[in-house]
């Protein structure tokens, strides 16, 4: 912003300068054509001359510094997106799965560990607290047969 600040200030001072010079050498002779056409490239020099520092690698380079941080800013929420859906996932899972086991009156705290591929699914499982034999037993299968977690991938522990 300072810089068109300066810039809108540079032509100003420019079209004053030449105005007063118009002026002063009145409007007909030859040393009054001289003036407006030394005048007219001083000013035309003074509007372009800006247009030099402009660094074009610079200006074309700023859409593709958009597009890579567009890109990186979809990957972050992908990643959020991931992560919320595996919270969620997990979170159901162990639900689902203690309603079960209240179900057979067994009081426990589950664990749930997710796969981590694009679509997470339980793949291990740990228990903790007291169960009876029967319920154990039924548990196991439910989240073998069910749940689709192995009996090799459920952690009892208590």
């Amino acid at each position: 912003m300072e810089a068109i600040g300066r810039y809108i200030l540079s032509v100003t001072v420019a079209s004053i300068l030449l105005a007063i010079a118009q002026t002063l050498a009145g409007k007909k002779g030859s040393s009054a054509a001289l003036v407006r056409l030394i005048g007219g490239l001083f000013l035309a020099f003074t509007v372009i001359r800006p247009l030099a520092d402009v660094d074009l690698d610079a200006a074309f380079d700023t859409p593709w510094d958009f597009v890579q941080q567009g890109s990186d800013i979809a990957a972050q929420g992908e990643q959020i997106t991931r992560e919320k859906l595996q919270s969620i996932i997990k979170q159901r899972c162990e639900a689902y799965i203690l309603d079960r086991a209240n179900a057979l009156h067994a009081q426990l705290e589950v664990e749930v560990t997710l796969r981590q591929d694009d679509i997470p699914v339980p793949t291990a499982v740990q228990l903790r607290g007291s169960v009876s034999p029967y319920a154990k037993m039924s548990l196991q299968a439910w989240l073998s047969d069910d749940m689709g977690i192995p009996k090799e991938n459920q952690k009892w522990i208590g």
